[in-house]
């Protein structure tokens, strides 16, 4: 074999590789919605035994500065199909009214409200773990469910949440989260990013490998949460949710599961700035690379520094066409998966019609980040720098 049909042979390895990757967690996504499925099953056979009540629930929502997004989260949770759950307002260091919303709410419902306030975190800490540690520590539920004050909750949020844990085995699920405001590309762009990411997430929980998900629409059982020493006992990760649900995996004595209805989706308010979108990123990108568990930071590695290499290495196709077999490797994958991501979620036309735009520019757009996290950029969180380690 000459040496362009051997180097051809090298590029041509790990493209495929990739993909083949990519297939096994599309295989996850399917096994994830039979998983659910089966949980939902379970649910009804115990419902219909009474053999038992339902656990106790509390909402914990951490909430800085979001006087103008809070009223819609309060206002989807006061319209859920049940009232027996507890809510957990904490309000971190807010200099706006959030603290007089959540107190109005308090007043207004007549029970089952408690507001946190925190004055200070401690420095170079991960402020959303702060605030979710403090409001955990208050909860009274058997079971804690997590959205965040930007987000609005689907009507039976709350009572499909518990339902999967009728099943005793289990100790965490999470759920999709997706925006829903379509108005401009780049909110076009973040709802399909959500959904994208998310579908990652699902697969890797659906073949056994649990290494994060969207903590604003996320439930775990309380004796689970105390098991890895409550949210501020978790090791440092500017991601808490994620390093949350590998701790618990770790444990290997509860099920961890992912569901994937459309109807049990999040709706957060998408970044009104490309600066935004990227910040977000960052933290997100930076929490996989940096994680302290391994398994996270390896799946991550692997798919993000494939993609990385592709698209860096790709002006070398001038000069040697086979180079195109990397980057191509991980268009082929990316497509796939929001295919994947796509049928299962429903999604509306504009999704589809924008679909390959879509994953070209999140190629480009995930190889910035990548690059950032690489140069070690600064993370930050409502104003708020948190270290990466």
């Amino acid at each position: 074999m000459s040496i362009a049909g051997t180097i051809t042979l090298l590029l041509a390895i790990p493209a495929a590789g990739i993909v083949v990757v990519h297939l096994i967690t599309a295989v996850g996504v399917v096994l994830t919605s039979f998983k659910e499925k089966q949980l939902l099953r379970e649910a009804a056979r115990v419902e219909a035994s009474r053999e038992k009540p339902p656990r106790s629930v509390s909402v914990i929502v951490p909430a800085k500065n979001e006087q103008y997004a809070l009223p819609r989260l309060l206002e989807s949770l006061k319209n859920q199909d049940t009232d027996e759950f507890e809510i957990v307002l904490v309000n971190d260091r807010s200099s706006d009214n959030t603290e007089k919303i959540m107190e109005e709410f308090k007043h207004a419902r007549g029970h089952g409200v408690t507001v946190v306030t925190i004055e200070e975190a401690p420095e170079g800490a991960n402020p959303k773990q702060n605030a979710l540690a403090h409001g955990a520590a208050v909860a009274g539920g058997e079971l804690l469910l997590l959205t965040d004050a930007d987000c609005v909750v689907p009507r039976e949020w709350v009572s499909r949440s518990a339902r999967y844990f009728a099943d005793e085995r289990l100790g965490l699920i999470f759920g999709p989260v997706i925006p829903n405001d379509l108005r401009t590309f780049l909110s076009q762009y973040q709802s399909f990013d959500h959904v994208f990411r998310y579908f990652y997430t699902a697969g890797s929980s659906g073949i056994g490998n649990a290494t994060g998900g969207f903590g604003n629409n996320l439930a775990v059982l309380r004796e689970a949460l105390d098991a890895v020493g409550g949210f501020a006992g978790l090791r440092h990760s500017v991601t808490e949710d994620a390093e949350l649900i590998s701790e618990v995996r770790d444990q290997q004595r509860w099920l961890i599961r992912a569901h994937i209805s459309r109807d049990a989706a999040v709706h957060p308010q998408p970044q009104r700035s490309i600066g935004g979108v990227l910040k977000q990123g960052l933290r997100w990108n930076t929490g996989a690379f940096f994680s302290p568990d391994w398994m996270t930071r390896l799946s991550y590695a692997t798919v993000m520094g494939f993609l990385f290499v592709g698209v860096v290495v790709s002006p070398l196709a001038l000069l040697f066409t086979p180079v195109l077999l990397l980057p191509a490797g991980a268009f082929v994958s990316m497509v796939l998966m929001a295919i994947v991501a796509g049928a299962f979620t429903r999604r509306p036309a504009s999704y589809w019609f924008l679909l390959l735009p879509n994953v070209v520019f999140s190629m480009l757009f995930y190889s910035l980040v990548t690059l950032l996290t690489l140069l070690r950029a600064r993370i930050s969180w409502k104003g708020s720098t948190i270290r990466t380690r």
